[in-house]
């Protein structure tokens, strides 16, 4: 014996959603795998943006040009 259910657009719409939210999910579960890497970038990027700061300050000094 073989039953068919019939579903409304509602009711497709609402599954329909609820299976591209739990792929997102998924997804962003794999993307966020590798975050651990996040502090060691700031650094970085704090440590360059700290040497450009006293490469500025310096040219200012030694041009005359820039007033720390």
């Amino acid at each position: 014996m073989q039953h068919t259910l019939a579903m409304s657009s509602t009711e497709h719409n609402l599954w329909t959603i609820a299976n591209i939210l739990g792929l997102v999910v998924v997804v962003s579960a794999a993307n966020t795998a590798d975050t651990v890497l996040i502090p060691q970038v700031a650094g970085g990027v704090e440590a360059v943006l700290a040497e450009g700061l006293q490469h500025h300050l310096f040219l200012g000094r030694v041009l005359g040009k820039v007033k720390s």
